[in-house]
């Protein structure tokens, strides 16, 4: 049997504490940093979709953020039928050309 309290113990001694994210947060280079990794991995949004110079960031967070434990339980179990459409989506080449379609249209 896991003990929750020494896994949450562990965890916490792993993560940074508020003042060192506060810290970091106020350098600026630490969301410089977030906000261009996530540029970088396609982590945005258009408000407009056929206007592509003018991308934002999605919202992310760049601390610990707690989750309800039942939900985060939820999740878990619902991951490997979630990764199973997922690979049967991705490997349906034909299905995603169609799926698609409409919006590569807009690309152009």
């Amino acid at each position: 049997r896991v003990d929750s309290e020494e896994v949450g113990a562990r965890i916490a001694r792993a993560l940074l504490s508020r003042s060192e994210v506060a810290e970091l947060a106020a350098s600026g280079e630490f969301c410089d940093d977030a906000l261009a990794l996530a540029t970088a991995r396609g982590i945005v949004m258009y408000k407009v979709p056929a206007e592509k110079s003018s991308a934002n960031v999605v919202p992310i967070a760049l601390s610990p953020t707690p989750v309800d434990a039942s939900l985060y339980r939820e999740v878990v179990a619902a991951a490997p039928a979630f990764h199973e459409l997922m690979d049967r989506v991705a490997c349906d080449v034909e299905w995603l050309r169609e799926a698609v379609s409409a919006t590569a249209e807009m690309d152009d």
